[in-house]
């Protein structure tokens, strides 16, 4: 099987969707404002500095987005947000993240966590993206986060989650 991109360098898509949540946080309207503010601190320097000018910000969403998708992942972050707390909130033992990319929610909920392990999957080149910048941003990452590295393309999932911990029943 050839060599994928994902193999040798961090997610593209997650890199997108944690700019696009990041530029979620800065709408006006607090209907359409994003709710993940953690986002813009994976981010590059310049990167932060174009989301406070609003113009540009907005260019490079009609660029790097169609139509639909800026506003999909909005919802998607609502919705997902929600879940991932009633499940805090029901004292769930175990969440499972499939392909987290640069997820925040185990450490934006972290103060609501009663103990929930908290795995996240995905490719170990974006988890190592994502973790390297967490450390050079001084970002401590929550007890019961979990990395749980899969190339999902040659791995079984259930062999990865055991492998990271995972308790099953």
């Amino acid at each position: 099987m050839a060599e994928r991109r994902i193999e040798t360098k961090s997610s593209q898509t997650a890199d997108y969707t944690c700019f696009s949540r990041g530029c979620a946080t800065r709408e006006k309207d607090p209907r359409f404002r994003g709710p993940d503010t953690m986002a813009e601190l994976l981010f590059p320097t310049k990167a932060r500095l174009m989301l406070d000018i609003a113009p540009v910000r907005k260019f490079i969403m009609r660029r790097m987005f169609p139509p639909g998708l800026h506003e999909y992942v909005f919802v998607r972050t609502k919705v997902m947000d929600s879940a991932f707390m009633e499940a805090l909130d029901a004292h769930f033992s175990q969440i499972i993240l499939l392909g987290a990319g640069f997820d925040t929610r185990a450490m934006r909920f972290a103060d609501r966590n009663p103990g929930t392990k908290i795995l996240e999957m995905d490719a170990p080149t974006t988890q190592q993206a994502k973790v390297g910048v967490l450390r050079r941003k001084m970002i401590p990452l929550p007890e019961d986060l979990i990395f749980a590295p899969i190339n999902f393309n040659r791995e079984e999932i259930a062999n990865a989650l055991a492998h990271a911990g995972y308790q099953t029943g």
